[in-house]
């Protein structure tokens, strides 16, 4: 990115809002030079951690060509479709999470459970009816279980959606570390 090739550019950290001002500034014709702040020695560094500081100290790269090598920019179908399965994975990650606290719960009153018994929500009359579950426990489980349909449905809504997309990129983003789920 030389000064000699820069006409009109602006150059950013990779972050919460870079997406959106990214989109702007490329539809207005300017070249955009997105960095991992991480990767910038002196801002991942800098006692003072104001937005004024580090935009001088990328600009101040950005005129050497001292910047590190600019973070890919997803555009286009792909970035829907690793929005799609990011929101997908979030919902794996939550139907998890409320599976381990329920068992944790349940196993506070000595019953034990394997890990993959709420997946169907079959599970939930059952334990509604058995012995060793107290009374308290019945707003609890009626909870618990509508939240796990509605998270498998939100699942099964993001599958299909993810299943309109002709798109290559499909194994490759469901490889991204974090290990995201493979569609069922």
């Amino acid at each position: 990115m030389g000064k000699e090739t820069c006409n009109s550019c602006s150059c950013g950290w990779a972050g919460g809002h870079s997406r959106w001002v990214y989109d702007l500034l490329t539809h207005l014709g300017i070249n955009v030079y997105v960095v991992n702040p991480y990767k910038v020695k002196l801002i991942a560094e800098s006692k003072q951690k104001t937005d004024k500081v580090d935009a001088k100290i990328l600009a101040g790269l950005l005129r050497l060509d001292g910047l590190p090598k600019r973070v890919y920019v997803v555009e286009g179908e792909s970035r829907e479709l690793r929005d799609i399965l990011r929101s997908r994975q979030q919902l794996i990650r939550s139907a998890t999470s409320l599976m381990y606290h329920l068992r944790g719960l349940l196993r506070q009153e000595g019953i034990k459970l394997p890990v993959k018994v709420f997946g169907n929500g079959a599970v939930f009359p059952e334990l509604k009816n058995y012995k060793d579950v107290t009374a308290h426990f019945s707003p609890i489980l009626d909870s618990y279980e509508k939240l796990f349909a509605t998270l498998h449905e939100q699942q099964r809504v993001l599958n299909k959606a993810i299943a309109d997309y002709q798109n290559d990129d499909i194994d490759l983003l469901e490889s991204v570390p974090l290990a995201l789920a493979k569609l069922h």
